[in-house]
């Protein structure tokens, strides 16, 4: 731990960073306060966006979100959240291509939840406010901030850190709680980098054990209920917006100044019928070993051969939020997105899909909260009875026993990766993405030009998947001269 971290005395945490409200959420505030003259200061829209605006936002300002970022982790005012502030600036590192500040900033927030100790503010939080103790995060937070840490050192090619971060990733998930005891092995996403790094290590072993329980796939109580609400609203929505392209596309192509270049994106497409080889394709098909099922993709020799890794980071991760009597007790909910599968195209040649290997809100709802809500229940009931009591009654109204509502607000919903072998040089990725209906949206393509695939080991590439972020350009440009 750097020694500015020792320094850092006991104090009562003077501010709260702002709540997730989606990308709207600096619009709506600005329109609410802005004929007061009370709206939010410069530096208050560029922390927003740095919290949650590169889920959202085709062209996020990364460098900008890390610098804002940087300055709160560092004020010593906003002790209590420096590692939420660090999550974030590791997340923003990382989509931003800058491996050293993730190596760095996820690293040190890694120490600090493992070593930080403020038993005074342990004791308050334990008995009143749970959100004036230091923020180490949830189990599943904590995990993906190990996580972060060991992709930063496998990205420079330092494999046996790398191997140890992502053991930690297993360590922090594994919950204590009786009630999700089944799920203490569950984190896929982990086992999976320890086989890349034990792979890198010539261990192939202990490879081959880490791919095994990578696929191990386990569901939590309503998940199927849930996806087919989820496919049910999908459907019409597709359907929907469908029709709003097609009104869209004869409005502005055939008007007196028609839009230049405009596509019709009114006709659906199923992922089974998408093409095996775009317009635009090279002559030749680099892929030279691809995995089509989920077994092939974990097999050892496959991986072993694999030199083109995507991690494809999709939707927002789940959104916690306090409930109950005096908001005293926290929940998660899952946020709405469109994207849940996607497919890579090499050089215009479909290359095979990218799986899933972990779902954020899976892993928050199943690390168990017996421990917590025994202690939530408690406070309720207490404050319950002595609101009733002579004498103490009146003053019982002023005990704040709010929960935690502090998260990792830039987490993805999934993390799906993407494996193959691909002839060494420079090549052109295409990420076509899917709904949980399978259907195509054109609307999320991304693209990578020049991507450089080594002969001997491998590429990693990470990215998120954005609305309108391969034609975030074309956004930007006037539509008149």
């Amino acid at each position: 731990m750097p020694s500015r971290e020792a320094k850092l005395g006991p104090q009562r945490r003077e501010d709260t960073p702002p709540s997730r409200f989606g990308r709207w959420s600096i619009v709506l505030l600005v329109i609410a306060t802005g004929p007061t003259g009370c709206g939010p200061s410069r530096e208050q829209v560029r922390l927003q966006r740095a919290m949650t605006g590169v889920r959202y936002e085709p062209c996020p300002d990364y460098r900008d979100g890390i610098a804002i970022l940087e300055q709160y982790r560092q004020a010593p005012k906003h002790r209590n959240e420096m590692v939420q502030y660090g999550m974030c600036e590791t997340t923003l590192a990382v989509l931003g291509g800058n491996c050293g500040v993730a190596d760095q900033v996820a690293k040190y927030c890694h120490l600090a939840v493992k070593k930080y100790q403020d038993a005074d503010a342990e004791t308050r939080a334990a008995w009143g406010n749970e959100a004036v103790k230091f923020f180490k995060g949830e189990p599943h937070e904590r995990a993906l901030l190990a996580f972060y840490a060991g992709l930063a050192c496998y990205l420079s090619g330092e494999y046996n850190d790398a191997r140890v971060f992502f053991m930690q990733s297993l360590l922090a998930t594994a919950t204590r709680d009786d009630d999700t005891a089944g799920f203490r092995e569950d984190f896929p996403l982990g086992h999976y980098w320890i086989g890349r790094a034990y792979l890198r290590l010539d261990d192939d072993g202990n490879a081959r054990v880490a791919f095994h329980k990578a696929g191990t796939r386990l569901a939590h109580k309503g998940e199927d209920k849930e996806f087919k609400k989820i496919q049910a609203a999908q459907k019409k929505a597709y359907k929907d917006e469908l029709t709003a392209e097609k009104v869209c596309f004869k409005q502005f192509s055939k008007a007196k100044s028609p839009v230049e270049g405009m596509v019709d994106l009114s006709k659906g497409l199923a992922r089974a019928d998408m093409p095996e080889a775009l317009p635009d394709a090279a002559g030749a098909d680099p892929t030279q070993a691809r995995a089509v099922t989920f077994e092939a993709f974990l097999d050892p020799q496959f991986q072993k051969q694999a030199n083109l890794i995507i991690v494809v980071e999709m939707g927002c991760g789940p959104l916690k939020y306090l409930t109950g009597s005096s908001g005293a007790m926290d929940e998660f909910r899952r946020m709405d997105y469109k994207q849940r599968g996607a497919d890579v195209y090499v050089d215009g040649h479909r290359s095979g899909p990218a799986f899933r290997l972990l779902d954020t809100y899976h892993q928050a709802v199943t690390r168990g909260v017996q421990t917590r809500r025994g202690r939530q229940m408690g406070k309720i009931v207490t404050k319950e009875i002595l609101s009733h009591a002579p004498l103490v009654g009146g003053f019982v109204g002023y005990w704040d026993i709010k929960g935690d509502a502090r998260h990792w607000s830039l987490l993805p919903g999934e993390y799906h990766v993407y494996a193959a072998r691909v002839a060494p040089g420079l090549h052109t990725v295409t990420v076509k993405c899917y709904d949980a209906n399978d259907r195509y949206l054109p609307r999320f393509d991304i693209i990578r030009h020049f991507v450089p695939v080594p002969a001997e080991g491998d590429v990693v590439l990470v990215l998120n998947t954005v609305e309108n972020q391969d034609n975030a350009y074309v956004l930007t440009q006037p539509l008149t001269p």
